[in-house]
Parts: structure tokens; C-alpha cells; sequence
């Protein structure tokens, strides 16, 4: 297996401390069977039949590092060895695993996790997730766990950089079937590329030298998306070869008869300039993520039926899509190899916090054809908290569109929902943005805001909002982001009085908290947890070391005051 670290900052939040000790292959065993009938009755509503027929150990050096189990349905599950760790690697309900056919993006995968492991065993550290372990083992699964949201895998195609996906790629014996390999960004690209079946023909041509000039004329070419199944056939090979081949031009492919290379951050400039997507089309690196929650920009994506071209680096570069979601932990992942191992994985820093395995990572965010709408439906958010936007991703938002949000939080401790915007910048009086106290238009107005000054907060009298955005025909403008938080104490404001102040922010260890006087505070993480409470009195230090990074709020409230900040731990 090649080194290669690999992490994706989702924030489930598990703890319990005892004794941490290697997992038993039987005790794994259990765990697995009953994590598979669990996840496959919420996602079926039918019960599992499905037994173990096969098992796997990896192993780093000469120490169990995760275990694979394969079903009798041609489902599988991946476990950790380490009771200090999360359990569930990943899983699927369709897609059997070979550990002899195993990607090199999911081999990269597996063995980031295997150092992660042998990290935590030689570090000896007490973070332990021995209860979380025990609670699947039996069969008393959290409902933090488990809360069950989902976007199915939106990807149908199971296509590879072999034969005969290769077919137009340059020859060189020493690949399959005479010819170099396709190359993952081009795989990962042709099938979001399918995904969406456009364009009809592409834009300008383009002139690429590797032994040769090898131009493709985009302009002039027609893309038989009917033709194109599942998997390649005789009939079918011809149009997905040439869509890929051209796909690898498009960002100046690597060719080589072992693998072919390129840079997934190539993949923006290639899809608007020869296949017409998109403006608002970008690569985002999760170190310069801006400490926006990176889960966050990645499930709106998927939430709006917009698949992402994921890459991450260590001796080698991957490129891979995820194209779906489930709970807050799991993603799915199509790795480019004709189905293997594609399923559900938790992407996740296995490691305690201060050690930082999530280096050299980014994702290809807001593929969608130029004129794709990108708010067709209203959409609906169930997250206790969450950033969210008028859906125009890094462009001007358009003309004569009308987009709408349901606020409904599936906490059930939420009694009101507060809203404020981190940015603001429409046409005044004309591209409006209407916020109703309920479920829909029906409900009261609260607030009507256009215009370039940041509007203040809102606070509802219930556990839902409703938003509303219309633009005319005539100019266009940035657009608004907006970040909401529900919580089960009644208040009229977002905030008044004198303004709660924290610093240094990000911080890693000592923070100073200024409130207006005597407050009640709440540290909640990004899934409405509490984490911590305590009482202000106008002045305190928090120590957060202890801390796993990423995004918290702290509530702050009193008899005149209501408040919230964000607070990043680094």
C-alpha cells in the first residue's frame, strides 16, 4: 500500500474513556453483523438476511489495523482494530470488496487509516471510543449515531481508466489492451460529466503533445449520452472512451501505460472552457477552507444533486467522486474501478487532537451546466445549525429566479431557530429577500431585506423559517450568506445591548469571552451539542485545548441579552 494520509473533517462527536485495547476478530465480527443489519434496516426499511462469508485483516507491520467483512448480499463492512477509534471504516449494501482488486484511491484510504492507528497506539492515547464500540456490539446504538439523513448515491455508472475505457488513449504496449491507462481525474470527470448528460457538443478545441500532437476538436463533437451505460459494452464503448479521452486531454494528461496523472485543480478551467459549465465552478483546498465546516460545503453540494470531484495527495495523487451522504458520518464514494469497493465511508481524522492528518486535500465544488437552475426546488434543512446561501455559489446570482428554504431542525429540542448574515449585497428595493416566522409563505413576514448593508438577525416564535429570495430581470449582485442556529430557549432578538466579544479567534488554547455582564453560556458544537456551560460574569478564559478542532458556538444569554459567536478551534 502506498503512504498516504487522508482525513475529511466530519464533526461526529463520540467519547468515552476506559482501558483501550486491540479489537478481537470476534468481537469485530459482532460488531460488524450487527452495524450492517442496523444500517440496512434505516436505509431499506426491511430487515437483513445477509450473513458474513468472508474476512480480512490489514495490518500495519504486524499488528491488526482494520478488519473487512464481506456479506452474503455482496455487501461489506470495514472496521478499525482499536477500540480508541471510531469503529466503522465504511460499508455497502451492493458493491463486494476484493481486497486483491483493491483501488489505489481506497488503498490509500485504508492505509492512512492503518498509520492513523499505529500513530494512536504508539502516542498511548486515553481518547477512547470503548462505549460507542460496546453500544453496537450491543446492539444499543446512540441515536446521535444514527440520526438518518441521506442522499443516495447520485452516480449509476461504474466506469474505470482500463480497457476499454481507454481506447483512445495513446498506445503503448506495456498497458491494457495496447494502451495507456485513462487517468482517475478523467475517469472522475467523465462520470459527472455523464452524470448530468451535457453538454451536447463542447466548446473551441485544444492541442496537447505527449509523443505526439494529439488535438480535440470540442466544438465539432457530439456526445452520444444514450449510448453510454452502466458499465462499458460492445456497443457502448466508443462514447464513453471518447468522452474520457477527451476529459484527459482537457486537463493535459500524464499519459503513461502504469497510470496517467494530472491535477484535479485543473478540473474547474477544463469543464467551463471545453464543456461549457458552470463559472461558479471551483477547487477548494480544505487547509483554505476558511474555516467554513468543510462536511457543510460538501453536503449543500450533494444536497442540490451536484456530485464532487474529490482529490487528496501523499506519495501519489487520487481523484475520486462522492456523490451522496448518510448521517452525518457517512459519504459516498465512487472510486473509479468499475464498482469495487465503492460504498459508504467515514472520512474522518482518526487521531487525537494537535496531530493533523488532513493535509493536501480538495474538492472540485458546484459542477453543474451553465444554465443548470441552481435553486428548481425548494430546499429543506433538518441540521440544528448550519451556514447556507442565495445558491450562487462564487458567481452573481441570476436574474427572474425565485428560491425558497424551509428551516425545520429535527432536534427535538427546537423551540426557536435564530438567523443572522455574514454577508449581504443585493439590489436595493428590487432582488429581495423575504423571511416568514413558520413553514411557508403563509406564515407572518418578519423581515424583508435587499440592498449592501449586512441586515441584523432574526429570531422565530417557533422551530421553523421560511426564506424566500426573488430577483427581477435587470442587474445582478453578489447575493447573501447566512448562518442559522435553533436552540429551546424563547427569545425575541438575536442579540441587543452591548455585543459579546471573544479573542483570539481561531484560538488553540486560552480564549478571552467578554459578555455584558452576568450570562448564562453555552458551548455547543456543530451538531447543537453541549459541550460545556458555564456561568459569565463579563470577563472569562476558556481554556479549548482540550477541544477536537473545528467550529463551535458559544449561546450567551441573560435577562437583556441573547447572542451567539462562533468560535474556531485550531
Amino acid at each position: 500500500m502506498k503512504n498516504f494520509l487522508l482525513s475529511f473533517a466530519l464533526f461526529c462527536a463520540f467519547s468515552a474513556s476506559s482501558f483501550a485495547e486491540v479489537v478481537s476478530l470476534d468481537y469485530a465480527r459482532t460488531v460488524a453483523g450487527n452495524f450492517y443489519s442496523s444500517q440496512y434496516l434505516k436505509a431499506n426499511q426491511k430487515s437483513c438476511t445477509a450473513h458474513i462469508i468472508s474476512e480480512f485483516t490489514g495490518f500495519y507491520e504486524s499488528d491488526p489495523a482494520y478488519y473487512i467483512f464481506g456479506m452474503s448480499d455482496n455487501g461489506f463492512v470495514i472496521l478499525t482494530a482499536d477500540n480508541r477509534v471510531f469503529p466503522i471504516i465504511g460499508y455497502s449494501f451492493e458493491n463486494r470488496f476484493d481486497p486483491s482488486q483493491t483501488p489505489e484511491q481506497l488503498e490509500a484510504l485504508l492505509n492512512a487509516f492503518a498509520n492513523q492507528i499505529n500513530f494512536i497506539r504508539q502516542s498511548e492515547t486515553k481518547n477512547s471510543y470503548e462505549k460507542l464500540w460496546s453500544d453496537i456490539y450491543n446492539n444499543k446504538h446512540t441515536k446521535d449515531l444514527y440520526d438518518f439523513k441521506t442522499v443516495p448515491a447520485l452516480l449509476t455508472t461504474k466506469w474505470n481508466q482500463g480497457y476499454p475505457y481507454n481506447n483512445y488513449c495513446p498506445e503503448h504496449f506495456d498497458g491494457p489492451h495496447g494502451r495507456c491507462y485513462a487517468g482517475c481525474v478523467a475517469t472522475a470527470m467523465a462520470q459527472v460529466i455523464k452524470y448530468h448528460n451535457y453538454p451536447e457538443h463542447g466548446n473551441g478545441t485544444h492541442d496537447y503533445f505527449w509523443g505526439d500532437i494529439y488535438t480535440v476538436d470540442y466544438e465539432n463533437t457530439y456526445y452520444h449520452w444514450e449510448e453510454m451505460t452502466n458499465s462499458a459494452t460492445t456497443s457502448s464503448a466508443d462514447a464513453i472512451a471518447e468522452l474520457t479521452f477527451h476529459c484527459a486531454v482537457s486537463v493535459d494528461m500524464n499519459f503513461g501505460p502504469y497510470g496517467s496523472s494530472s491535477y484535479t485543480e485543473w478540473v474547474p478551467d477544463a469543464l467551463k472552457n471545453y464543456f461549457n459549465y458552470r463559472p461558479s465552478i471551483r477547487f477548494k483546498d480544505r487547509v483554505g477552507a476558511d474555516y467554513d465546516p468543510w462536511d457543510m460545503m460538501v453536503r449543500d453540494n450533494l444536497d442540490n444533486g451536484l456530485p464532487l470531484i474529490y482529490s487528496g495527495q501523499g506519495s501519489g495523487g487520487h481523484a475520486f467522486v462522492c456523490d451522496g451522504y448518510q448521517d452525518t458520518c457517512y459519504y459516498h464514494f465512487n472510486w473509479g474501478w468499475s464498482g469495487y469497493g465503492d460504498g459508504w465511508y467515514y472520512y474522518n481524522d482518526l487521531t487525537p487532537p494537535g496531530n493533523d492528518f488532513s493535509y493536501y486535500q480538495g474538492a472540485v465544488f458546484d459542477i453543474a451546466p451553465y444554465f443548470a437552475p441552481y435553486c428548481a426546488d425548494g430546499k429543506t434543512m433538518i441540521e440544528y445549525n448550519r451556514n447556507f446561501g442565495d445558491g450562487s455559489g462564487m458567481s452573481f446570482y441570476w436574474n427572474n429566479t425565485s428560491c425558497e428554504w424551509l428551516i425545520a431542525p429535527m432536534a427535538d429540542s427546537a423551540e426557536y431557530i435564530s438567523l443572522w448574515f455574514n454577508s449581504f449585497n443585493t439590489e436595493l428595493g428590487k432582488d429581495i429577500l423575504y423571511i416568514y416566522d413558520g413553514a411557508d409563505e403563509t406564515a407572518p413576514l418578519i423581515k424583508q431585506c435587499s440592498g449592501g448593508a449586512v441586515p441584523t438577525g432574526v429570531t422565530s416564535t417557533g422551530n421553523t423559517l421560511f426564506l424566500k429570495f426573488v430577483t427581477d430581470s435587470i442587474n445582478q449582485f453578489p447575493g447573501w450568506e447566512a448562518t442559522y442556529m435553533s436552540g429551546a430557549i424563547g427569545i425575541n432578538e438575536l442579540s441587543s445591548g452591548k455585543p459579546v466579544k471573544i479573542y483570539p479567534n481561531p484560538a488553540s488554547s486560552i480564549v478571552t469571552l467578554e459578555t455584558p455582564g452576568k450570562a448564562d453560556c453555552t458551548i455547543l458544537d456543530l451538531h447543537g451539542k453541549t459541550i460545556r456551560k458555564f456561568s459569565g460574569t463579563g470577563k472569562e478564559l476558556i481554556d479549548v485545548s482540550g477541544l477536537t478542532k473545528g467550529i463551535y458556538f458559544i449561546r450567551v444569554v441573560s435577562a437583556e441579552y441573547f447572542g451567539v459567536v462562533k468560535l474556531v478551534v485550531e
